[in-house]
């Protein structure tokens, strides 16, 4: 923030490395010298909005499915506390990521996806063939983005035969 948008008396929100307490009270913020630990100075009622925490998928579908049955943080940490499940020990390691998330909004963790090129077949035209699925059944196809050829890990411990999950291989997709 430039200098010119804030005005003397203005009063002033500072982020900054707390050195100490004084005996009335006030915190002592060291924002001089030579290595300032100042981060922010913001005015009062200007606060930035807060930046969305990225949280994986299962989470976010819990806090959707529970959020309106909750009244606060601390009931879903509770609740949360009292089971034992992918959530839960999620939640247990990632608290603070977790608050955030129920505070001010998340965004969901892009999943991993694979592709499992077929390394032995190749067509006439020298393009690799990928496993490929739909309705249940797998074969081989060159690559086409029309057809399921990406999993997600679940997709390859669920519904990929075994055969297969070794030649699985992380793709980016758009």
């Amino acid at each position: 923030m430039s200098k010119q948008e804030f005005q003397t008396g203005q009063y002033v929100i500072v982020e900054g490395k707390c050195e100490g307490v004084k005996h009335d009270g006030r915190l002592l913020i060291n924002f001089f010298g030579e290595n300032p630990e100042l981060t922010a100075v913001y005015p009062k009622n200007v606060l930035p909005k807060p930046q969305k925490v990225v949280i994986p998928k299962f989470v976010a579908e819990w806090i959707e499915d529970n959020k309106s049955d909750i009244d606060t943080l601390y009931t879903a940490y509770a609740l949360l506390s009292r089971i034992k499940n992918d959530v839960s020990l999620w939640v247990n390691s990632n608290q603070d990521t977790f608050a955030r998330a129920w505070l001010d909004g998340y965004e969901v963790e892009k999943e991993k996806m694979y592709i499992i090129p077929l390394k032995s077949l190749i067509t006439t035209d020298g393009h690799q063939q990928y496993l490929t699925g739909k309705a249940g059944r797998f074969f081989a196809s060159r690559r086409n983005y029309s057809l399921k050829q990406t999993f997600t890990q679940t997709e390859l411990d669920n519904n990929v035969p075994a055969c297969y999950r070794e030649w699985a291989e992380p793709v980016e997709v758009e």
